[in-house]
């Protein structure tokens, strides 16, 4: 099987009306503070379905830090359970954790025929019958669930849970807020312009090596809404700077105030840049969306000061890599990479 061997299919849309513009604006400081109400809703999200209170260090990362740096996360479940946020699982889920030979016997003590059932038939028909206090389980197996108390609770936090779970979009609940002051609109909307916001903000300051990761928040949150052609574009750009050498152009745009050029250093980073496989990947899954207008238009936005892949030939790397399982991206890195070179020695 060749490397692009996996072809995704997808069902069409229609296109997404939000167009990228590249005007210059700066970015919030991004960095969490949480008000109370707010560490118990993530607090709720993250330990959902967890077992019985231990000590504080069973919790895990994601609760102790992405809680609000939670000092004593077992006192805040205690209390929650308490008031009534987290109950017991229910019976079904616990009669589902034992053994078949388990079931039969409780089948057994409350006089059920079992004969020929399965174990989730078994389970079924003893979830009505047996208490919580017949299982014998260890308290490390004890497990709670949100309540529907602590379901309506969570329907006031959409947008700081929907953050919470795109940790990788790098956007703050405070920073959202200030935004969502000026742009109206959904929350989509809002995320959107800070999307945007934040990649001029990088062309800005020439840091395209984390411009390319803007790129990939924008195509997941774009895929959110089946949007598989707006999506493409952004992939298709951050696999245009990954084959244009974005950290070298960077160092090119920073010592060209001073024209101390690190020529040495240059070259040494051509050979630590590899073929993004990962975003390669990610475009094969949507072929049957592709054409070469949405390639052309990335190109068109000429966001990097260098094409050392002039257009003809990174539409030919994206033809190769959309049609060949076999697929190899050495024959395009390699010209990219002369041309890179050819670049730094006329510097």
């Amino acid at each position: 099987m060749g490397l692009f061997d996996f072809l995704k299919k997808n069902k069409p849309n229609k296109e997404f009306t939000h167009n990228v513009k590249v005007t210059f604006s700066s970015v919030q400081s991004r960095s969490d503070s949480y008000r109370q109400d707010e560490k118990i809703a993530l607090f709720l999200y993250f330990v959902d379905g967890a077992n019985a209170v231990v000590d504080d260090g069973y919790y895990n990362y994601n609760v102790r830090f992405h809680c609000g740096d939670l000092l004593s996360p077992s006192k805040l479940h205690r209390q929650l359970i308490s008031e009534g946020y987290f109950i017991p699982e229910p019976m079904e889920n616990k009669l589902g954790r034992l053994k078949v030979q388990e079931l039969r016997d409780l089948a057994a003590k409350h006089g059920i025929e079992c004969k020929g059932l399965k174990k989730a038939e078994l389970v079924a028909t003893l979830s009505d019958k047996v208490s919580h206090s017949e299982i014998n389980l260890t308290n490390a197996e004890i497990r709670y669930v949100l309540s529907d108390k602590a379901r309506e609770y969570l329907k006031q936090y959409t947008v700081l849970l929907y953050l919470a779970k795109h940790r990788e979009f790098g956007i703050s609940i405070r920073e959202y807020e200030k935004v969502a002051q000026t742009k109206h609109g959904t929350y989509r909307d809002v995320i959107w312009k800070i999307f945007n916001d934040e990649m001029n903000h990088l062309l800005l300051g020439h840091n395209y090596g984390a411009v390319c990761h803007v790129f990939d928040c924008m195509a997941t949150f774009l895929l959110e809404e089946n949007h598989y052609r707006d999506a493409l574009r952004f992939y298709i750009l951050k696999l245009y700077f990954n084959v244009n050498f974005p950290s070298i152009q960077q160092l090119i745009v920073a010592e060209s105030r001073t024209k101390q050029y690190n020529k040495k250093l240059m070259m040494n980073m051509l050979d630590v840049n590899d073929f993004d496989i990962s975003v390669a990947r990610k475009i094969v899954s949507f072929a049957e969306h592709y054409d070469d207008a949405i390639t052309e238009k990335a190109i068109s936005m000429n966001l990097l000061p260098y094409a050392y892949l002039p257009k003809a030939t990174f539409l030919a790397l994206i033809h190769d890599m959309l049609s060949n399982t076999t697929f190899d991206s050495a024959e395009y890195m390699e010209k990219a990479r002369k041309s890179a070179e050819r670049q730094i020695k006329s510097l």
